[in-house]
């Protein structure tokens, strides 16, 4: 049977817009004539930026109610973006019951504290001590943590996805959120068999993972995004699985050469010094398809971070993505990929693209598809890309949650190209 929560329980659930009494009899009676699989189509439609939106939809009347609780994929899919510690806790409330209604369904659970106002009233000082606040926030977010992994862990066996972002936006500050991480990290620790994607966004992994074991049982694990300080081999899980890498982590290519099975890699190698020297072996990707490179450290040391990329051989690679001046001025010495279909030349300096563009981009015999910032858009129309037998030329315009890109903007080495919304551009006369 399933669990059908009273109504009242959805009250605090953050609105869609604003239902009021007479909106909703004018909208109850034609709506209630919707085919179910219409009505289910339409709530994850509306749903999507944010689970927790369901509660007003809920209320609509007892045929929407009726098809939402008994629709266990829509309950599978859990957020959390709170901005104030009330709304983890009215989150940690929905988790409960999205756990419940999901009827035992994989679970994909995504927990975003970037926006959080950890402190209360962004920052202003209050009477309880500093020591007590973070002991509340704490308590608070281990709350919504244990709301999902379900007493004595009855859900790390239904989770397939996790993604765990604990820095702000600028992720250069830490939230002091140990505890509760470490907690999360710690439920982790065991077998969690349908657990095929973590991503963990944190300031440094040294808290949760210096000198123990972690995470050494998750078999599962296809794609793993650790945007994080710290060092690679701390975290003890089976390389040989792992389709998908993502990190900024100190390594070195002993470390990265056991990823075999890799189709996706992304590196910012910013505070990886030692990751590539001229005495390492090339490391060897069979089965890569997509390589995405920031090298430059953001204080301006310099590291031999432009070695990197003579190290790295993958004959199956399609897609190269370069995130800053650095990374396209050492690929372009390195030679080592013309046979890409897809090239992002993503910085917004235009000497280096323009440098690029007359330098090495005429050996790109393959190059199908070409990226850059909107800025950067005449000045590779200007330089000749007729020689290269180009077909499409790209800017992006925004990303999916409608943040718009310009030059200005530092895209994060973590987000795939795919979650950008992308213009095509005509072919100018002469190709």
């Amino acid at each position: 049977m399933n669990y059908s929560p009273k109504w009242s329980e959805y009250e605090h659930f953050e609105s869609i817009h604003e239902l009021d009494s007479a909106h909703v009899s004018r909208v109850a009676a034609p709506a209630d004539r919707l085919p179910e699989e219409v009505l289910v189509f339409i709530f994850k439609i509306l749903i999507e930026p944010r689970s927790t939106s369901i509660g007003p939809l809920l209320l609509v009347s007892h045929y929407w109610h009726y098809v939402a609780v008994t629709t266990p994929s829509i309950w599978s899919r859990i957020h959390s973006r709170p901005h104030s510690l009330e709304e983890v806790r009215k989150d940690t409330t929905y988790f409960q019951i999205a756990a419940k209604n999901s009827a035992g369904l994989p679970l994909d659970v995504t927990i975003d504290l970037q926006n959080l106002d950890y402190w209360g009233k962004k920052g202003i000082p209050t009477a309880v001590s500093h020591e007590d606040q973070r002991d509340d926030a704490d308590v608070v977010l281990s709350g919504l943590i244990k709301a999902f992994v379900g007493d004595n862990r009855t859900n790390i066996a239904r989770l397939r996805s996790i993604s765990l972002n604990d820095a702000y936006q600028n992720e250069l500050s830490f939230m002091s959120s140990e505890r509760a991480i470490g907690r999360l990290l710690k439920e982790l620790d065991c077998p969690a068999p349908l657990l095929e994607s973590l991503s963990l966004h944190l300031y440094s992994i040294e808290p949760y993972f210096f000198r123990r074991r972690s995470l050494h049982d998750l078999k599962a694990l296809k794609h793993f995004t650790f945007d994080a300080g710290g060092h690679l081999n701390y975290i003890r899980f089976i390389p040989e699985t792992i389709q998908t890498l993502s990190f900024r982590l100190l390594g070195t290519t002993q470390v990265l050469s056991q990823f075999i099975g890799l189709r996706t890699l992304s590196i910012a190698n910013w505070t990886s010094l030692g990751l590539s020297d001229e005495a390492d072996p090339e490391v060897i990707f069979p089965l890569l398809e997509c390589l995405t490179l920031r090298l430059c450290h953001p204080s301006g040391m310099r590291f031999r971070t432009a070695l990197l990329p003579h190290k790295i051989r993958a004959p199956s690679l399609n897609t190269l993505r370069l995130l800053d001046a650095e990374a396209i001025t050492a690929v372009g010495i390195a030679e080592a990929y013309h046979h890409v279909h897809t090239l992002d030349l993503l910085s917004p300096q235009s000497q280096v693209i323009i440098g690029f563009i007359k330098r090495h981009l005429y050996k790109y015999a393959a190059l199908v598809n070409l990226t850059v910032f909107p800025g950067n858009l005449n000045v590779v129309k200007d330089e000749g890309l007729a020689l290269t037998g180009l077909n499409f030329v790209y800017t992006i315009i925004s990303d999916k949650e409608g943040m718009a890109v310009d030059a200005s903007i530092e895209l994060p080495l973590w987000k795939p190209a795919s979650d950008y919304i992308y213009k095509k551009h005509a072919i100018y006369s002469g190709q």
